[in-house]
């Protein structure tokens, strides 16, 4: 239960605080318009409904013990 809060808690830090900031950080670089800053915002969402979509399936019909293999596999061989 515990990590499931924290899982929470740096979902919602990683969605409010970094992406504004990176946002913010890259707009004069691109020109500083509006659609810049949209763009920055729909990468950022594309990318957490990507993780979503990751994580949901995984943790549904995947045990455990798999799921850890998984991903440190992905980490170990990683390109």
């Amino acid at each position: 239960m515990i990590a499931f809060a924290i899982a929470i808690f740096v979902n919602a830090f990683l969605l409010f605080q970094v992406q504004p900031i990176v946002a913010r950080y890259i707009l004069p670089w691109f020109g500083g318009s509006p659609a810049v800053w949209t763009a920055c915002m729909l990468f950022f969402q594309a990318g957490l409904l990507c993780g979503y979509s990751h994580a949901r399936p995984l943790a549904k019909y995947i045990r455990p013990r798999l799921q850890s293999d998984l991903h440190l596999g992905c980490w170990r061989f990683r390109c």
